[in-house]
Parts: structure tokens; C-alpha cells; sequence
């Protein structure tokens, strides 16, 4: 909410009254165009039902997962700094694959320590911010396109790499849905570390597998490949101005009944229902 004090006197009250039903005029960055389906990467294989990466390992019991997509990858797909609301994965094959149960997907920047300069993943990401999540329904993956709705959107400043992480348990290994790769002979490489992955079968780990902090898995060699990285869906809505913006819906308050204001009160002049935004800005002002 976006809040203006001005001080006023109650004999200023219709000064004051005029001033906020006025409302105001947006000053804003913000677009209201529609969202455009980014695709961050270019291969058009996948992994096989045993190997890795896949948001979908259900070769394993349980696994967690994050990929790493670099600034440069982002902006020459056509990605624009704004708002991305939902995530998707082009599935090849589901021979085998089962329910994933407690399936989640975080989102956040690769900065610090786990992003190298290359932007490769050299330890786990952390404090990425939880998207999806249904503690109900298990996911079985489909044919085609899975896209994820995102609970609440994520920004992209459009200079940070973006990192994706997902982790299940289901209790019961099957095999891998096949998923759209890329890999580092593909026309846009990947590099080294584009992936981290770590499995289990152990009952003993459970749904704790989210916050797994050790080392991935890496063998064997044939099926764990962290230069390789899935294709990645972004439903990406541009922060550019082509749009008018809400602008909401003006309000007033008092601290005190108006028959007890006293003439140093400060009467409360602010907005609801804008657009959601960064960067906008607002002037008040009275009607004749």
C-alpha cells in the first residue's frame, strides 16, 4: 500500500475530502500486456528412463533438484525483466514413470557462494522461494507440456541467473519421466554444473529430502549428468510501459471522530486495489 500523510486541520476536512477523492495519477513502468511462454534452451532430446536431470526422477524413491539458467540464456530467448508466474517441462516419454507425492518447485537468483561466476551451480542454492506446492495430490506426469502455476509471482530484475529447484517423495522408485534436455553440444551449450541432483531410496529420508545439504549423486557416471539441464517453460509477463495501470481506489482516515480532531492531526490519504508494481509513483492533488 502506498500512503501519503498530509497534516490538516478539520476546518480543512472539504480541502482534504476534495484532495483524496481526486485520486491520483499513476507514474508507472509497469505493463499490463500478456504474459509470452519463454523457452530457456534449445536441445530437443531427453533423459533417458535412468538418468538425470528430470524434475521427474521417479527412477529413485525420492529426489531434489536445481538448475540454473544464466542471465545471458534468459535475455538472447527474449526473456524481459518482469513478472514470471508459472513454470513448465516438455515431457517425451512416461513409459514407467509414477505419482510424485509432496512434489515442489522453488524459484529464485543464483547469487553468492552456489553460483559461480560462469553461472555454474557449484553448491546448493539457498533461501529460493516455495511456488508450487499441493500436499494432496501426488503429480503424474503427462505428455506434452507440464506447466506449473506459480502461488505467487517472481520477479526478474534482468540481470540475476535464475535458479529452479524441485524435491519429491513418493516411497516408491519406478523409472524417470523422459524430459526436454540441453546439453553442452547443443546450439546454446550448457556448461558445467547447469544441474545438481541428489536421489534416495532410503526410507529413512522421507519428505526431509527438501532440505538436503550434502553432496549430490554423480554415480554412475552414465546416468547422473550435471552439465545436461531440462528445458525450461517461463510464462514471462515484460515490466514495460504499453499499458495504463490500475489505478485503485483513493482513501481517507482520521485517528480521531471528526468532532474530537484536533488541528495537528494528520489525515491518512492512500490507494487500494492498485496494479501490482515496482516502480510506480503518485501525485496528489485537489480539485478546483
Amino acid at each position: 500500500m502506498n500512503t501519503t500523510f498530509i497534516k490538516t486541520s478539520f476546518r480543512h476536512f472539504s480541502l482534504a475530502k476534495k484532495l483524496f477523492c481526486a485520486g491520483a495519477l499513476l507514474l508507472s513502468s509497469l505493463t499490463d500486456s500478456s504474459a509470452q511462454l519463454i523457452k530457456i534452451g534449445t536441445g530437443i532430446t531427453a533423459n533417458s528412463a535412468s538418468q538425470y536431470p528430470t524434475p521427474f526422477g521417479n527412477d529413485f524413491s525420492g529426489q531434489k533438484a536445481q538448475y540454473i539458467y544464466r542471465a545471458s540464456d534468459l535475455v538472447a530467448a527474449g526473456m524481459k525483466p518482469g513478472w514470471i508466474d508459472s513454470i513448465g517441462f516438455r515431457v517425451l516419454d512416461i513409459t514407467g514413470t509414477f505419482l510424485h507425492t509432496n512434489l515442489k518447485f522453488y524459484i529464485g537468483s543464483g547469487t553468492g557462494t552456489a553460483s559461480g561466476a560462469a553461472g555454474a551451480l557449484s553448491a546448493w542454492q539457498p533461501g529460493l522461494d516455495l511456488v508450487v506446492f499441493d500436499p494432496i495430490i501426488a503429480y503424474f506426469p503427462v505428455l506434452g507440456m507440464n506447466s506449473f502455476k506459480f502461488s505467487t509471482p517472481y520477479y526478474w530484475n534482468g540481470t540475476d541467473n535464475i535458479v529452479v529447484g524441485t524435491c519429491f517423495w513418493s516411497g516408491i522408485a519406478s523409472a524417470n519421466a523422459q524430459v526436454e534436455w540441453s546439453r553442452t553440444t547443443d546450439s546454446i551449450p550448457t556448461f558445467t554444473n547447469a544441474s545438481r541432483t541428489y536421489t534416495s531410496n532410503l526410507a529413512t529420508t522421507g519428505i526431509g529430502i527438501c532440505d538436503y545439504t550434502g553432496a549430490p549423486t554423480t554415480t554412475p557416471a552414465a546416468n547422473f549428468l550435471p552439465s545436461n539441464r531440462p528445458n525450461a517453460y517461463f510464462s514471462n509477463k515484460a515490466d514495460t510501459c504499453n499499458a495504463m495501470p490500475a489505478a485503485g481506489v483513493a482513501f481517507a482516515s482520521l485517528p480521531n471522530p471528526p468532532d474530537f480532531c484536533l488541528y495537528d492531526d494528520s489525515l491518512t490519504l492512500g490507494l487500494s486495489g492498485v496494479s501490482l508494481a515496482v516502480g510506480l509513483s503518485f501525485q496528489w492533488q485537489s480539485a478546483p
